[in-house]
This record gives structure tokens, sequence and C-alpha cells, in this order.
């Protein structure tokens, strides 16, 4: 499948911060995105096979494995895979499209992602990337995206709006330089539908029982359902 111009365009975006990603990651989050990916992997379960799709450098790819999980990850950005490779070369890492992958039908238990979810969205691919998602899984096969969200919260939401508006863009400038890809994170958390249209995209790729688990105030969501 070729990419799409967005599509293509949020590759290089991403090819172009892998040597900063992780740093920036451990600065913006304070530490916490560790915390927020493990609230996905404890909903894993030991010898479950897992795709990571969106796996960048491989850091939940490689908590999933941890857990023991058949852990494989994919990912658009060849960038973004040497470093995963790197990290783990024992594992399997796919470098694919997340609206069409290049493994069987109904090969997975679960399939996950941390940060993805808006990226699918802005780049076009979303909706096929659900339907793709749910042909890769089993019966009964669980989809989990973990990204980040507005609070619903009016006083937690001013401060996250001063936070992406303010401090975020300055500690992209001093860790990535001039690869900081200037509002694109601040607007793609902005622009992620509401739960609603999202409950209603993932109906139609063919999921139920779809839903929204709020942490840290909402800063973060992990949004799950499951192939009937």
């Amino acid at each position: 499948m070729e990419l799409g111009t967005r599509d293509s365009e949020i590759e290089g975006l991403f090819s172009r911060l892998a040597p900063c990603y992780d740093a920036f990651n451990r600065w913006a989050s304070l530490g916490l995105h560790g915390v927020w990916r493990r609230a996905l992997v404890s909903r894993l379960r030991s010898g479950e096979e897992v795709l990571d799709i969106g796996c960048g450098t491989g850091d939940l790819t490689l908590q999933a494995a941890e857990k023991g999980c058949r852990a494989t990850g994919l990912d658009f950005s060849e960038e973004m895979l040497d470093i995963a490779r790197r990290r783990a070369p024992d594992l399997s890492w796919v470098r694919a499209d997340a609206a069409q992958v290049p493994l069987p039908d109904g090969r997975f238990d679960a399939v996950i992602s941390a940060y993805v979810l808006r990226n699918l969205y802005r780049g076009g691919s979303y909706n096929e990337a659900l339907r793709e998602a749910r042909r890769l899984l089993k019966p009964g096969g669980r989809l989990m995206f973990l990204d980040l969200t507005r609070p619903r919260n009016p006083l937690l939401r001013w401060g996250h709006g001063l936070y992406l508006r303010g401090i975020l863009p300055r500690i992209g400038r001093i860790v990535c330089g001039p690869r900081w890809p200037g509002d694109y994170l601040k607007t793609s958390i902005q622009d992620l539908p509401p739960d609603p249209a999202l409950r209603a995209s993932f109906e139609s790729a063919g999921f139920e029982g779809f839903g929204v688990i709020p942490l840290f105030g909402g800063i973060v969501s992990l949004f799950t359902a499951r192939k009937p």
C-alpha cells in the first residue's frame, strides 16, 4: 500500500525525531511515560501473541516481552526500527504501515499501541488501521490504544493547555533542536475526536465493548475494544 501524502509527512516527521525521541519522551512526561505504558501492559497476559503497531523505538514492545508475551513491533519508520532492533535484536520487528500489515489473519491475542492513535487520525489511515487490527486479531482478541488526551476537569484542562502551549515547545526545542516539529504534538492532541466519535469508528470497524480509561486526570487515556 502506498502511503498517502499525510502519512508520508508523518513518517518523515518521526524518522527525523528518532535520534531524540526517547529523550524527549522522558523529559516531556517528567519520566511518567513508562508508568503510563505499564497501565496497558498490566492488562496483557504472559504467553499471549501481541502486535505493537507504531512501536517506534520499541519501548512498549519490550515491556510486553518482559511480561512474557510473544511480542512483535511494527512501525513505518526505518530510523525508529533501527533503534528498536539494536535494543532487542531477538524480538521480531516489521516495517509496514498500520493500514496494511504483511501478517496473517487472526494471529494475535492483542493489538496494542502507545501514542499512535492521534497520528493515525492525522495521517488519514485511522479507519483502515482499525479494520486491519481487527483482521489481525483472533476472535475475542483485544485492541488497546494508549494515547495523550485532554483532561475533562476545567482546571486541569487549563493547566494542560498552558503546558502544551508554553512548556512543551521549550522542552522540544532544547532536546530535539531543529528536528522539533513545532505545533504538531499540541494540535494532534487537540484534534483527536471525542469519545463518542471514537466509539462509532471502533464499532464501524467491527469492534465491540469500546471503553475509555482516563489516567492521571485524563492527560493520558487507554482506549480498549475487542473483536467479537
